[in-house]
């Protein structure tokens, strides 16, 4: 099962995201202001299922784990 873990006081490092969601990290901006990190390369594996909440949020098909970077938190790397 998917899951996705969500940042609200301290965002996380590029290798902490990377092990996490599996991969190289794309950046999808939420309607919120949030950034939605998912692997850029999950649809391009095998065995990976749909993230039915990160798709639901972003409105599109989303694949393996994610993760949520509160907007107040962003900071300049991401």
């Amino acid at each position: 099962m998917n899951t996705i873990k969500t940042y609200a006081d301290e965002a996380p490092s590029l290798e902490e995201v990377q092990k996490f969601i599996g991969g190289n990290a794309e950046a999808l901006e939420l309607s919120n202001g949030d950034l939605l990190l998912v692997d850029e390369e999950a649809k391009l594996k095998q065995g990976i299922s749909v993230n039915k909440e990160a798709s639901k949020l972003r409105g599109q098909i989303l694949l393996g784990n994610a993760i949520i970077i509160k907007h107040n938190i962003r900071g300049e790397n991401w």
